[in-house]
């Protein structure tokens, strides 16, 4: 009976191993594989395959995975946009507050991926920029004044995209101070602070 229970005990323990390194990015990532087989999801699998088998790879490659994320979204005409957008709230998902350094430059992507012209494309970016924000919400409520002055000179980038990634940030953000951070200074947030120009 000591030797069964000791056999449950391990056989309990690497079951919960194997499900604490189970990744959202490598499903999500899966998904897309057997969905997506144009020419561009191809070659941003390649690329990606080498980093992704696990948490710890991923924690450990997480700068070159967002780098290629990046680079395979800025290519012009992709058809696997969307995609992309999926895998980086997921890789958010999975990694929080490591994924929080990438976030300037992630954003700073996504703005500049913005075209009128293009809904669907405008569409599914916001949907990733608001996955972005539940997920790395503490680490944007701590650095609030750093948000605030990364987001106004984007909305100085020009474009009318910037402007209203600007403006959603700011009601978002001030949104979520007063109802997580400061409930008895709402006083502090104005909306002055939500400029439109």
């Amino acid at each position: 009976p000591g030797e069964v229970c000791a056999f449950l005990i391990i056989c309990r323990l690497s079951v919960l191993m194997l499900v604490a390194y189970q990744v959202n990015f490598n499903e999500a990532l899966h998904k897309w594989r057997d969905q997506d087989l144009t020419a561009h999801f191809v070659a941003l699998d390649r690329e990606l395959r080498p980093f992704v088998n696990n948490l710890p790879q991923i924690l450990h490659h997480k700068a070159q995975i967002v780098a290629i994320l990046l680079k395979h979204l800025t290519i012009e005409r992709s058809s696997c946009r969307a995609d992309i957008l999926d895998l980086i709230s997921t890789l958010a998902r999975d990694l929080r507050f490591e994924f929080y350094p990438h976030f300037p430059d992630v954003i700073k992507t996504l703005v500049h991926l913005l075209d009128p012209r293009d809904l669907p494309l405008v569409e599914v970016t916001f949907v990733c920029i608001g996955f972005l924000f539940k997920f790395l919400l503490r680490q944007l409520l701590e650095d609030l004044p750093a948000v605030f002055g990364a987001y106004n000179s984007l909305c100085l980038y020009g474009c009318g995209a910037g402007r209203v990634v600007y403006v959603y940030v700011c009601v978002h953000v001030r949104v979520l101070w007063c109802l997580f951070v400061s409930p008895g200074r709402r006083s502090f947030l104005t909306l002055e602070w939500v400029r439109v120009y």
